[in-house]
């Protein structure tokens, strides 16, 4: 078959997204305000550019096929793309405005979050901002997808598609029930974790086989759980103790009786991440250097640690 250039547009993958959504032409239809056979015609069109059904059609409405689900997540990413460069433009003749969105993990949030959202929507009040939780693979599929602008992440990680910038180091510690005396050590080596009944969240086990492969091997993690609030109530309840950031440990203890201790030489990197190659917006801009601010608040206060051997602040 020879090769010609795809005539794909955006009225087609506008509809295409709403069809999707609906699950019938006729509702969409209704919706777009745009009669049902142009609406039809211009998936056929959209069907013929790229070669396959995007669409199964039933009694009962219409499913996204195999390659209407590869298409449906590019479609609502490019059209979100769209929607921000009007906000750009827009926001170059008048306040700062549009929708810009950041997911952090729980133990990041319950600290991050109250104050970004005074300091930032205080000095942009028009912006919407829209806040989640999440760990590494939430971070990498969203940011991919264009359902999150940015990210706060742990590392250390490498990632093909992703720009990383560290904000600050944070020391892992052992969290167990008050009273115990392994927790009343300054510190403990990482050695005194191998006869303990321990959780984390997954993603947790897999920073430390990257940096203690050896060591990793003789933990005994009975429990995966990525909930911080969840984390201390297990250990408060008996159920073993976890290792964790010590952000963990500095939120709300809702009068639960825990305490923590540093295990030496264990440290998360803490990262801001965005998508690679994809245009910054100018509320995107202005939302990581009030991020970076924040956890420069954070070093300051002693909670955390400046990024070891890390390069002066730049925009990601």
């Amino acid at each position: 078959m020879p090769f010609r250039d795809a005539k794909v547009n955006l009225r087609q993958l506008s509809y295409f997204v709403r069809i999707a959504q609906t699950g019938s032409f006729s509702a969409a239809a209704d919706a777009l305000h745009v009669a049902q056979s142009a609406l039809s015609r211009h998936i056929k069109d959209l069907e013929y550019e790229l070669g396959g059904e995007l669409l199964d059609r039933g009694s009962r409405g219409v499913t996204l096929s195999d390659s209407g689900k590869v298409l449906f997540d590019r479609a609502q990413f490019i059209l979100s793309q769209l929607e921000d460069a009007r906000s750009e433009v827009l926001a170059h003749n008048k306040d700062l405005m549009g929708t810009v969105r950041l997911l952090a993990p729980s133990s990041i949030g319950q600290l991050l979050f109250e104050p970004l959202v005074d300091r930032f929507l205080g000095k942009f009040p028009k912006v919407r901002l829209e806040l989640s939780e999440g760990l590494w693979n939430d971070a990498v599929s969203r940011l991919q997808t264009g359902a999150v602008d940015l990210a706060v992440v742990t590392g250390p990680k490498t990632s093909d598609y992703l720009d990383l910038e560290p904000l600050a180091n944070e020391h892992m510690t052992l969290v167990g029930k008050e009273g115990d005396p392994l927790l009343d050590k300054p510190s403990i080596a990482f050695g005194a974790l191998a006869d303990l009944r321990l959780m984390m969240p997954a993603v947790t086990l897999d920073f430390i086989r990257s940096v203690a492969p050896h060591h990793s091997e003789k933990l005994n993690v009975s429990i995966f759980v990525e909930s911080s609030p969840a984390i201390r109530a297990l250990v408060a309840s008996g159920h073993g103790y976890a290792v964790v950031p010590r952000s963990v440990l500095l939120g709300k203890l809702e009068d639960r009786k825990i305490k923590g201790v540093r295990i030496r030489g264990l440290e998360a990197v803490r990262q801001l991440a965005a998508l690679r190659g994809r245009p910054k917006s100018r509320a995107m801009r202005e939302l990581s250097m009030a991020v970076r601010l924040e956890f420069d608040h954070l070093i300051g206060a002693g909670l955390m640690q400046s990024p070891k051997g890390s390069a002066p602040r730049r925009e990601v």
